[in-house]
């Protein structure tokens, strides 16, 4: 049978496969300055999909 999840376990699902796909996606590299880039563009995903899971007028903030 399959267990009923709370909310609490769903968003932490939820939030594991989005940090491994990040991980995935944009490997931390070597080189300093690269690190720096790659830290700017996984903060730009977070905004950007943070922004499109919002919903415009609900009062909702995601901060990342």
């Amino acid at each position: 049978m399959s267990e009923v999840k709370s909310i609490e376990q769903i968003v932490s699902i939820i939030e594991k496969k989005i940090m491994f796909t990040l991980m995935e996606e944009l490997p931390d590299p070597s080189c300093p300055r690269k690190r720096d880039q790659n830290k700017w563009k996984k903060d730009q995903v977070k905004k950007t999909l943070a922004a499109r899971l919002g919903h415009p007028g609900m009062g909702i903030t995601i901060q990342i």
